[in-house]
């Protein structure tokens, strides 16, 4: 075996590919053919293709520090580039902890969306059993059965005999005894959630309230009658200004209806009051739902237009990189950074996923309230032009809204606590 110097002047001048050479001298050009920079040739003068030289060594000049042409030590240190993309993989490949159904379930009920979504869905859902509950004790079959026939002022064994000697009358029994306790639940739940969004309508007239004192100060300014006129219409006419007053427009009405409920206002006194904010609240809110849908749709837009703006520069770079690799590769210095070529385009690949995943979630959640808006644009328009509509029809696009709002928040809330319990998930 050779000395490390002679395997170094063996191996070349850098000693880059010693290690293939750590063999008898008399197998040196057997083994020589073998060496990994035989590939590349170098283009002479007049065309030909001159032998492989090993002091061509694919090592970027940019990116990595030079050697002294004589330098005795390996550089296989020097050639480590630290890939970005293997500890992504690292991040991704690691198991993610997912929070319990138990745990999502009470974080959602912590919030008070969540305790009104909740509500709404219990309510509907009991609203369309009560309304399928009297339509079948009013069918002409059970209509004819009448509990009076039997005397439950007996022993409970003679009501209980008298009961199933007549399955029938159980079955009225328990249909009237369900409307009879639930009917009042239902009544109890639209209490609940109207308080859970009261006390907003304060807060509103006082930002209300400062804007037209801006207003104001802007008329009794001594700027130009046109100046005047431009930042009252960018100030008033636009849509965040119409949400706010329609906004305003709907908690009134809908907390001066808790107000009867609850007996702060007495219906007696105020009939025609009660009459004007019961047409009015339905109104506001199908003005508020409008709005929403023109918002929802504007926003969906704007993530498609993200969405395909992404999609193309992307593609765009793809295309430019293949394009510049396929002219004169043997002699492109592109070629000197294969390592780091690859690595940059993992790089980009993993940020191009992450934001085109990001994109696709957030137009999920818009799809989700725009669902959920036209669910409730379709219960209130029956309310609004006093349409005739079957009732469980009806009040399940009361129950669909529901649904679709809770889960929105349980998505919402499940994304939130999965990057608590994974600090390093994006």
């Amino acid at each position: 075996m050779s000395s490390n110097d002679d395997l170094y002047r063996e191996g070349g001048a850098l000693g880059v590919y010693s290690y293939y050479y750590q063999t008898k001298k008399d197998n040196f050009n057997k083994v020589r053919l073998t060496s990994p920079i035989r590939g590349q040739t170098m283009t002479s003068v007049n065309g030909g293709h001159l032998p492989p030289s090993r002091l061509q060594t694919p090592v970027s000049m940019n990116r990595v520090p030079r050697l002294d042409i004589m330098s005795p030590h390996p550089i296989e240190e020097d050639l480590v580039i630290p890939n970005k993309e293997l500890v992504a993989d690292a991040i991704q490949r690691k198991p993610l902890i997912r929070p319990s159904n138990l745990d999502l379930w009470i974080r959602v009920m912590s919030q008070l969306a969540g305790k009104d979504k909740v509500g709404k869905c219990i309510q509907y859902g009991l609203r369309i059993l009560i309304a399928y509950s009297i339509r079948a004790r009013k069918t002409q079959f059970l209509n004819n059965f009448k509990l009076t026939s039997v005397d439950f002022n007996g022993k409970t064994q003679d009501v209980l005999r008298q009961l199933v000697a007549r399955p029938e009358l159980i079955v009225v029994f328990f249909l009237g005894q369900f409307e009879a306790r639930f009917v009042g639940l239902t009544k109890i739940l639209s209490i609940y959630r109207q308080m859970l969004r009261a006390g907003t309508v304060p807060t509103k007239v006082l930002k209300m309230l400062s804007r037209i004192s801006e207003t104001a100060g802007v008329l009794q300014s001594s700027e130009k009658a046109s100046t005047k006129l431009q930042r009252l219409k960018s100030d008033w006419c636009n849509f965040k200004s119409l949400g706010e007053i329609c906004a305003l427009y709907y908690a009134w009405f809908d907390e001066s209806l808790l107000a009867y409920k609850i007996g702060l206002l007495d219906e007696k006194t105020t009939p025609n009051y009660r009459k004007f904010a019961v047409r009015h609240e339905a109104l506001a809110w199908y003005t508020n739902i409008i709005l929403g849908l023109r918002a929802q749709f504007e926003k969906l837009s704007q993530l498609s237009n993200k969405e395909n703006s992404l999609k193309i520069n992307y593609q765009v770079k793809q295309r430019a990189k293949r394009l510049v690799s396929t002219i004169k590769p043997d002699q492109s210095p592109i070629s000197l950074y294969g390592p780091l070529e690859n690595t940059d385009t993992k790089t980009q690949l993993v940020q191009y996923s992450t934001e085109l995943k990001k994109i696709s979630k957030e137009k999920y959640m818009v799809q989700l309230e725009i669902l959920k808006l036209l669910c409730d644009f379709a219960y209130d328009t029956v309310n609004v032009f006093h349409l005739k509509i079957d009732e469980p029809l009806h009040l399940l696009f009361g129950l669909g809204a529901g649904a679709i709002s809770l889960s929105k928040i349980w998505i919402a809330e499940k994304e939130k606590m999965e990057k608590e319990l994974n600090p390093g998930l994006n």
